[in-house]
């Protein structure tokens, strides 16, 4: 089966508590109880039918209610159906540009069920958990065929779509104001997309239909569906207390969300029941730039770590959870991260202002992960990158150009206990250069990517003094103009390589590498060329890489590769070609 996130996000709502908004925020008691027929959109907030929830259209997709998203009105009454209304015309949504109904049944709705809201079937609630709706439509389907929108546990099944579509799409903030403009509504398109393709899979590993997941299944009795809604509510309820572990960990500065990991499909929906559920850490963050233009950021993801109902938590080696086959654990930070299968983390600033047309980056990343052998893999690094876009004029200019170089550096970093794999002190340079292309008359549409990779030493004659110490209270102490300018430099083609190469010390090497691919992101092409100096002078090699079409890959295995001498010249037609789009 191909990959599907199965999540249940869970967020730190810091614009609005418990059962209502913040006092920047519309809530339930703003507006005059409605009848469906006052309505310009309904929501059913269903695990038994809920009442008491607030209820909001996340228009900016942040997980968080911000002033500007109203909060729905509750129809209170007995007997209710769960109903939330969002009353009346536009002006409920004034502070949304180019507002429309159709833009709001495409965005993500989110009710947090706070302690004292009523269960139709459960009663009272103890604990307070969030529900998610990703919006989902067929290909081909109008908008208006979305009367009643119904948030349920299932509803939020695939929110990891969401954060993987703002990562695709380079998408760090939308402001509310724009919830309905060209970021918001590709961002929309895209999660719409994975979702049809994950309805495809669904349908073909359970024979279950999307539709089935968006029903009310309370109104067509559907008690199997009742039950496994609420075996999931009590993992939310789980989930929420390794969310505000990692959330004090960090100071409450980010918004964590907590999701079920791909195999938990697996378990949802396999044979047996299950007594475990593994989960994902996510966060995605931009600050606020300081007053010299820096802004934080901040990137986690994990996944792995099982989850059990009870909040305890279990390593992702646990084949069988039982207080006989496995220890569990307290939720503490240190053991969410001793007992995940793997665990990357980027923190760190951005500014915009120092470089013109130049962003720079300076990240300090931790990775973890179990090799297939049983080895635990530990890397720790920082990161200083420059992202910008090149400018090209001509009939064969590409539709655009990226930069990044990049230096990447682990030295002074110790690995974490119980590391078995930990890279030697390294120092790597990266340059970087993606033409893109869009379909025109003349051109197919694609991507042609060039990049070379320096590994250096101390003392290289290469580059004799990169910046190390660009982190922290360090970062305002760098020449960045002048570490931009070098690696710029060290960007060229093959033709000028043996000049570089002469000036390599012992444990050096270089790589530089070619890739092409097609609008499918389909691999045409992938070219290595590397030189390595060691006590018996340079080494070389050319590889080619084939493309497998069962892996959606290159094959790094069935590689063909010509060493020595002749390998400059086996590399260098298609390696050389790139264009460099100099003007």
């Amino acid at each position: 089966m191909k990959k599907i996130f199965l999540a249940i996000m869970f967020v730190v709502l810091n614009a609005c508590g418990g059962g209502g908004g913040s006092d920047n925020t519309p809530t339930s008691s703003s507006s005059p109880t409605p009848t469906p027929s006052s309505s310009t959109l309904t929501t059913r907030v269903i695990d038994g039918y809920i009442d008491g929830a607030n209820t909001f259209i996340d228009y900016n997709y942040n997980f968080v209610q911000d002033p500007g998203e109203p909060s729905a009105t509750n129809a209170d009454c007995e007997g209710c159906d769960g109903s939330y209304y969002f009353v009346g015309t536009s002006s409920f949504f004034s502070e949304i540009n180019n507002w429309s109904v159709a833009c709001s049944q495409s965005r993500i709705q989110i009710s947090e069920v706070p302690v004292g809201a009523i269960d139709a079937n459960l009663g009272e609630v103890t604990e307070a958990f969030t529900m998610f709706y990703i919006p989902y439509k067929k290909p081909n389907a109008s908008e208006s065929n979305i009367e009643v929108i119904n948030v349920t546990p299932f509803t939020g099944l695939f929110l990891d779509f969401v954060t993987e579509s703002k990562d695709e799409l380079d998408i760090d903030a939308i402001e509310v104001a724009d919830g309905c403009g060209e970021q918001a509504n590709a961002l929309a398109t895209s999660v719409n997309a994975k979702a049809a393709t994950f309805a495809i899979e669904l349908q073909e590993f359970q024979g279950d239909a999307m539709e089935d997941l968006y029903s009310n299944y309370i109104e067509t009795n559907n008690n199997q569906q009742a039950q496994l809604g609420e075996k999931i509510v009590d993992f939310m309820k789980a989930a929420d207390d390794v969310r505000d572990v990692v959330n004090t960990h960090y100071n409450d500065e980010y918004n964590v969300s907590v999701s079920f990991s791909e195999e938990a499909i697996d378990q949802l929906y396999g044979p047996n029941d299950f007594t475990d559920l593994p989960i994902s850490l996510y966060i995605h963050h931009k600050g606020n730039e300081d007053s010299d233009g820096w802004a934080p950021t901040m990137l986690l993801h994990t996944s792995g770590l099982k989850l059990l109902k009870n909040s305890k938590i279990a390593s992702v080696t646990c084949t069988e959870i039982d207080a006989n086959n496995c220890t569990l654990f307290d939720v503490t930070y240190e053991n969410i991260i001793n007992n995940l299968d793997w665990y990357l983390s980027y923190g760190g600033n951005q500014n915009t202002t120092l470089i013109d047309g130049i962003t720079i980056q300076s990240d300090y990343r931790q990775a973890k992960y179990h090799e297939k052998d049983g080895g635990i893999n530990c890397q720790k690094s920082a990161a200083l990158k420059f992202y910008s876009t090149k400018t090209c004029n001509g009939d064969n200019c590409p539709t655009s150009i990226g930069m990044q170089p990049e230096i990447t550096h682990n030295y002074g970093f110790e690995p974490w206990s119980g590391c078995t794999i930990f890279d030697n002190p390294y120092l790597y340079v990266f340059t970087n250069q993606i033409n893109k292309t869009e379909f025109s008359t003349s051109k197919p549409n694609g991507d042609d990517s060039y990049g070379i990779q320096y590994s250096l030493k101390p003392g290289s004659a290469i580059y004799s003094n990169p910046p190390v110490n660009f982190l922290g209270a360090d970062k305002n102490t760098i020449g960045y103009q002048v570490a931009y300018n070098k690696i710029k430099d060290l960007h060229v083609s093959m033709d000028n390589i043996g000049n570089i190469a002469a000036q390599m010390i012992d444990g050096e090497f270089i790589s530089m590498e070619r890739r092409t691919r097609d609008a499918n992101e389909k691999g045409l092409k992938k070219i290595n060329y590397s030189v390595s100096k060691g006590p018996n002078g340079l080494s070389k090699q050319c590889k080619e890489y084939p493309w497998d079409d069962n892996a959606k890959n290159f094959d790094h295995v069935n590689l063909i590769m010509v060493e020595g001498d002749s390998a400059f010249s086996a590399c260098y037609n298609f390696v050389n070609a790139f264009d460099f789009h100099n003007e």
